[in-house]
C-alpha cells in the first residue's frame, strides 16, 4: 500500500545506504546524479513517504512554522488579506514539506502559552495590531522563543532591527496608482 515502504528498503531498492538514503529525503549532503536518481527512483517506484516524525528526532527540526495573528481589535479576523497570507504561506510551506499552524491571540499581552513553550515550531510568522508600545511588547515577547520571526503588515517594524519584516510600500503605491492615471489623462480622482 502507498506510504508503508520503509527507508530500509528504499536504501534495499537503490543498493545505498540507509543513511544515504535518509540524507537525500533531507538534502543534507551532496550525491552524485546517479545516486541521487537511484534513490529518488526507489522512493518513487516504492512509494515511500518520509516519516516527519522520525526525521523530527535526526534533525532536530519540526517541520512546523506557527502564523500568529495578534488581534486586540478584530480588525484581523474580519479581513479577507490575512486569510490570503495564511493561504499562500500554507500551500508554499506545504511544497517544502512544512506544515502551518495558524495561531490567534486575542490578549493585549501576548503569554508564551504552553504550545510555545514546548518549542512546537520551527518558525514564527507574526501579524499584530496595536499601538507601538503594544507592538514593541509582543516583539520583545516573541523573541524569547529563540526561534527566526517574520513579521507581517506591520509598519512600525521599521524601527526594529532585530526582526525580518514584509510589508507592501503605500506611499510608493499611491504614487503608482496616480501616475498611472495622470499619464491616461485623468485630472479628478476618487479614493474609496
Amino acid at each position: 500500500k502507498p506510504g508503508s515502504a520503509s527507508l530500509k528498503e528504499v536504501a534495499a531498492r537503490a543498493a545505498v545506504s540507509i543513511a544515504t538514503v535518509s540524507n537525500v529525503v533531507n538534502g543534507n549532503k551532496k550525491f552524485s546524479t546517479k545516486t541521487q536518481e537511484l534513490v529518488e527512483k526507489a522512493i518513487s517506484d516504492l512509494n515511500y513517504v518520509p516519516d516527519k516524525a522520525a526525521s523530527s528526532l535526526s534533525l532536530a527540526k519540526l517541520w512546523t512554522i506557527s502564523y500568529l495573528l495578534r488581534d486586540t481589535t478584530s480588525e484581523f479576523l474580519s479581513d479577507p488579506v490575512y486569510a490570503g497570507i495564511a493561504a499562500g504561506l500554507s500551500e508554499t510551506l506545504n511544497q517544502h514539506g512544512y506544515d502551518l499552524q495558524i495561531k490567534l491571540c486575542a490578549d493585549r499581552q501576548i503569554r508564551l502559552n504552553e504550545v510555545f513553550k514546548r518549542r512546537s515550531t520551527d518558525a514564527l510568522i507574526m501579524t499584530s495590531s496595536g499601538g507601538p508600545a503594544e507592538l514593541k511588547q509582543a516583539f520583545d515577547t516573541v523573541q524569547q522563543l529563540g526561534v527566526p520571526v517574520v513579521l507581517v503588515k506591520n509598519r512600525s517594524t521599521r524601527t526594529l532591527n532585530d526582526f525580518a519584516f514584509i510589508d507592501q510600500d503605500e506611499d510608493e503605491g499611491g504614487r503608482i496608482i496616480a501616475e498611472h492615471l495622470l499619464e491616461r489623462g485623468a485630472r479628478t480622482f476618487w479614493f474609496v
